[in-house]
């Protein structure tokens, strides 16, 4: 689960309070690991471009639910999301901004965001 924070260093000291330290950091990104789930703390500007998407506030939580794949046959959630009927689902696929994942962005029907990205 990807948080993105609008005050990285106040974010990071919230968690510390609670006990948790990251498990690795790379520039404003802290990564955590509780249980074999990852949570990570991550500029919500930077995210956002990440994910590709605009960040007026309105149309985005700042949470994404992430999940990176090892092969294409995993990645092919966008065909099965398809069939969900009257369900407002938006699915967009691009590269990421590094261009070295392939990224599927599922906006779901309580307008969470997931990502399913695959190293290219």
């Amino acid at each position: 689960m990807t948080l993105g924070v609008g005050d990285y260093e106040r974010a990071k000291a919230f968690y510390s309070v609670l006990g948790w330290k990251p498990a690795r950091e790379i520039e404003e990104t802290a990564f955590y690991q509780a249980n074999g789930v990852v949570l990570v703390l991550w500029a919500r500007e930077e995210l956002a471009v990440d994910m590709g998407i605009a960040d007026n506030g309105a149309t985005w939580s700042g949470i994404v639910l992430a999940h990176n794949v090892s092969s294409r046959e995993e990645g092919e959630w966008a065909g099965r999301v398809t069939g969900l009927g009257d369900q407002r689902v938006e699915i967009a696929m691009m590269l990421t901004p590094d261009r070295r994942n392939a990224l599927c962005r599922i906006r779901g029907p309580e307008n969470l965001l997931i990502g399913l990205a695959q190293k290219l």
